[in-house]
């Protein structure tokens, strides 16, 4: 059947609703299923009526298993890799799950990667390609090499996340996204020379056409930027945006970022002998967890800044400290920088930011051992003054006892000749 048959049938429309598709997975799906009914040559309601009819028969004489290995067969011979075999047999089977109907076990091969396709570009790789990227291609990748984005949360991002999350300081941008794929919150970061990036596309996205005509300056009034506009947009709009404005006509979709990918690869000559792209969105995400793993970075911070599911407890420390996550981002900006003479370790704003930072972090400091350092002596004032006190108290007590003695004491020294008796004085003679 054709897809668009496919998508306005109920039984495919009732099944996708029921295991709650995700857009993404909605559309693989209704694409495996377009395949799978063509090759039968029949409609999904034939296919469910057949197995349950089969349901009747043994085992052995049931048609379900022999029409899935037949169209596995089918695939291969067609060259499609293994993985997206399993991708569109697993709709099949999700499609007969959902409506009851026993699934036979089929043994499955585990797809082996190809060493050469799961290859990680280096920096020199991805500067090979940046040299040959469009406003558009150089913003995008940027992106996803700084931030560690899946390609779907690259496409849904908006102008508004981006200014609002932009610091002309340092021009590091804040992002946060809930990944459509797991439905993860999460919080990533732009580099300064992905920021640059992105404001040399809108600025692109909204310069003036050079000559007066019609058609020339609807081409440039469909890219121009708007409140609601998503970041990144096709860049062909249809002419049916300028009617509707409706942002979603240019929306980049999931097929647009491939060829985006592909297209930077070819021009770069980076496919692989097979002819495999290997500078691709996902790879992009796989240099930002290597990069800032071999750079010393905790697992942790680049599992949540990819948007990886972390626990609970996990989940929502980040989210309450997105400041001092951003300090932790900038230490590794250097090592996610691609271009030498963007190298923002040696940029004048960067240093100056640092500098500003450390020094308010040394005036915290300051702060605090004087604070300490006045607590500690004025403990030992308040001791002395108790000693003293006491020492005091001790003192009078000690006086008020010696005294009587003391009184008696001085009255025998006061004695004098002229106080004795004329008899006596012979004695001091």
């Amino acid at each position: 059947m054709e897809l668009s048959e496919i998508k306005a049938d109920e039984n495919i429309i009732e099944w996708l609703d029921e295991i709650n598709a995700q857009p993404n997975t909605r559309k693989n799906f209704q694409h495996s299923m377009s395949m799978y009914t063509d090759f039968l040559n029949m409609t999904p309601e034939e296919l469910l009526n057949e197995a349950d009819e089969d349901a009747l028969l043994p085992i052995r004489k049931r048609k379900l298993k022999k029409h899935i290995i037949a169209f596995r067969v089918f695939l291969q011979g067609k060259g499609v890799s293994e993985n997206t075999i399993r991708s569109r047999l697993t709709a099949i089977r999700s499609f007969y799950n959902a409506n009851e109907i026993l699934i036979p076990k089929i043994k499955f091969e585990k797809p082996k990667t190809i060493k050469e396709n799961d290859k990680v570009p280096t920096k020199e790789d991805i500067q090979d390609c940046l040299s040959v990227c469009d406003p558009l291609e150089k913003a995008v990748m940027l992106t996803g090499i700084s931030s560690g984005m899946a390609a779907n949360e690259i496409r849904n991002l908006t102008l508004k996340q981006f200014r609002e999350g932009y610091d002309p300081e340092t021009e590091v941008t804040t992002i946060s996204m809930r990944r459509q794929k797991t439905g993860v919150d999460f919080v990533t970061f732009l580099s300064p020379e992905a920021s640059r990036a992105i404001l040399e596309y809108l600025q692109y996205r909204d310069r003036k056409p050079k000559s007066a005509g019609k058609e020339k300056r609807e081409i440039r009034e469909k890219q121009h930027t708007s409140e609601n506009s998503y970041l990144f947009i096709l860049k062909n709009v249809p002419s049916e945006y300028l009617a509707t404005h409706d942002e979603e006509l240019r929306k980049m979709g999931e097929n647009a970022m491939l060829f985006l990918y592909s297209g930077v690869s070819e021009k770069a000559r980076k496919n692989t002998a097979n002819g495999y792209n290997f500078i691709r969105s996902h790879t992009m995400r796989k240099y930002f967890n290597s990069c800032l793993l071999n750079a010393g970075c905790d697992s942790f911070h680049v599992e949540y800044w990819m948007g990886h599911k972390l626990s609970d407890t996990q989940a929502a420390y980040f989210r309450a400290n997105i400041k001092s996550q951003e300090e932790l981002y900038k230490k590794y900006i250097p090592y996610l920088t691609i271009q030498k003479e963007l190298d923002v370790s040696a940029s004048p704003e960067y240093i100056s930011a640092i500098e500003r930072a450390e020094k308010a972090e040394a005036e915290a400091v300051r702060v605090s051992v004087e604070r300490e350092e006045l607590n500690r002596v004025r403990a030992q004032l308040e001791s002395m003054s108790a000693s003293f006190d006491s020492l005091w108290n001790m003192y009078q007590q000690d006086a008020k006892q010696q005294k009587p003695e003391a009184e008696k004491g001085f009255k025998k020294v006061r004695i004098i000749p002229s106080d004795l008796e004329p008899s006596r004085l012979e004695d001091f003679e």
